[in-house]
């Protein structure tokens, strides 16, 4: 329970259940030595996956609106995604897309995150 909450945040802590868990399941699930080689092979697998995680970027993106409007602010890992800038040349330069912080973040939280919700 605690990597979910420093990695993604207290929204996906307090909300910790088996929707949660079935998701961060698939997602691990389609995470097979096919992936590396062949990331769309039309497997069992791969279905499950990107249907977890269009459900998981549906969850993101609400957690991600409250964060960039100010309303909810954490010192989390993926208030760190959000906040991000990439440096131009000493300038500040872009931040992620939505849907660069919500891959970023399930990406490295996932193996943290995924055992303690099984």
């Amino acid at each position: 329970m605690t990597a979910s909450s420093c990695l993604m945040g207290p929204e996906i802590r307090e909300n910790l259940s088996a929707e949660i868990a079935r998701i961060y399941h698939s997602l691990d699930g389609g995470l097979t030595p096919l992936s590396t080689l062949w990331p769309g092979a039309p497997t069992q697998k791969h279905k499950e996956r990107d249907e977890a995680r269009k459900e998981m970027v549906d969850i993101f993106a609400k957690i991600i609106a409250n964060r960039r409007s100010g309303a909810v602010s954490s010192g989390d890992f993926l208030q760190k995604i959000i906040e991000f800038r990439y440096n131009n040349n000493g300038k500040e330069g872009r931040g992620f897309t939505d849907a660069e912080v919500c891959s970023s973040g399930c990406r490295a939280a996932l193996p943290w995150s995924a055992p303690e919700c099984a």
